[in-house]
């Protein structure tokens, strides 16, 4: 048994009676494994030379584990770059419900408070929890602006 490293961190080992290659590294290029099929046509045993057949379906093989590889690679980024939309979008949406909700101090509004209750009451200051535009009225009440129902002249 005959072991080549291909890389620093990858190993791969070849018997003369098979020709079975283990990758255990994800950076294993494509250089990296013509070099390690050279290496084992090189070291071949001449008496036992190894079946076309089964270097091609390993260059196959190959070659769709790195478009699999690269097609996650691009998922995944737009998958992330999707995240990232949605998070500014929902920044710009809390940013404009609290810019609308700051117009309303010192208006009078109705509502309906955590508890279900329709309140109502002069907008004193408006605040941003946990992701939720509330408005604090004058009489110590709390509506989301989301549950804002009415705003009066």
């Amino acid at each position: 048994m005959s072991e080549v490293a291909a890389t620093s961190t990858t190993t791969a080992t070849t018997t003369s009676s098979s020709t079975t290659t283990t990758a255990s590294n994800s950076d294993f290029t494509q250089e990296d494994f013509i070099t390690l099929l050279v290496e084992e046509l090189t070291n071949q045993d001449p008496t036992e030379p190894y079946d076309t057949s089964e270097i091609v379906d390993q260059l196959y093989t190959y070659q769709s584990m790195a478009a699999i590889e690269e097609q996650t690679a691009a998922m995944t980024s737009v998958s992330e770059q999707m995240t990232e939309m949605y998070s500014l979008l929902n920044d710009m949406t809390l940013g404009n419900e609290f810019q609308s909700a700051s117009g309303l101090i010192s208006s009078y509004v109705g509502g309906t408070n955590s508890d279900g209750e329709d309140v109502t009451g002069t907008v004193s200051s408006v605040s941003l929890e946990d992701g939720v535009v509330n408005l604090k009225l004058s009489n110590g009440e709390v509506i989301s602006y989301s549950d804002l129902t009415e705003i009066y002249s």
